[in-house]
């Protein structure tokens, strides 16, 4: 068996193995005009391009617009960390009222281009910065952005204030998704828990008490419904 970034698992009996799908299972579900769809392993992306596909009827070479698609999905699917939350840095980079930031929502065009931006009256920041992070972020190689469906291509960027916290976003490329799919590989190794909150770096001890006392806001603050 082999060695993927430097985890073996050499004689270690596997109990699963799940095959990251893309977005075309979700485009063909949702033909079916169902309400909800469920998914297996699939990549994040996939749940935003998967209803542009549907609503738009793109082609599986259609690289360009499948690629605009992705990184749609890329930017929303960690939810408020592209409204500031992954963002913020006391002093440095300060977001306002993180206690109540709100989620990001993208207003897609048929020609690829779409606006990021958050619900009015919702704390947090959509900014270029905010923009530009998040789509670094967790991102290996931004000319070749590996999904099911595309190998999407964030270099030529353009990012454009459109109004207060809005931001267009246009120019994404593509090209012919990988031949190999992602797969991730349980085994039996014991068992093990661990959960933990971790600030390293410049100015760590003032992100840490941004984000408890942003907790603590939220914590005394009741829900509004």
């Amino acid at each position: 068996l082999p060695t993927i970034e430097g985890v073996s698992i050499d004689g270690k009996e596997i109990v699963a193995a799940n095959a990251y799908l893309g977005a075309r299972p979700v485009a063909e579900a949702l033909k079916l005009d169902v309400d909800i769809v469920l998914v297996g392993r699939t990549t994040d992306a996939a749940l935003v391009l998967g209803p542009l596909i549907h609503e738009f009827g793109w082609g599986e070479t259609d690289w360009d617009l499948l690629a605009s698609g992705t990184l749609a999905g890329h930017l929303l699917e960690c939810g408020a960390q592209v409204t500031g939350a992954y963002f913020a840095d006391p002093g440095f980079k300060d977001v306002p009222d993180l206690a109540n930031v709100g989620f990001p929502i993208a207003e897609f065009s048929e020609d690829g281009s779409f606006v990021i931006t958050k619900p009015e009256g919702t704390g947090g920041l959509v900014s270029k910065a905010t923009v530009t992070e998040q789509l670094l972020y967790e991102t290996r190689d931004p000319s070749s952005y590996l999904v099911p469906d595309v190998t999407a291509d964030m270099t030529n960027l353009i990012l454009e204030d459109d109004g207060a916290n809005r931001i267009l976003v246009k120019g994404g490329a593509g090209k012919k998704p990988p031949e190999k799919l992602k797969a991730t590989i349980c085994s039996d190794n014991g068992f093990m828990g661990e959960a933990e909150i971790s600030y390293a770096g410049p100015n760590a001890l003032a992100r840490a008490k941004l984000a408890g006392n942003v907790i603590n806001k939220m914590i005394d603050t009741p829900l509004k419904i």
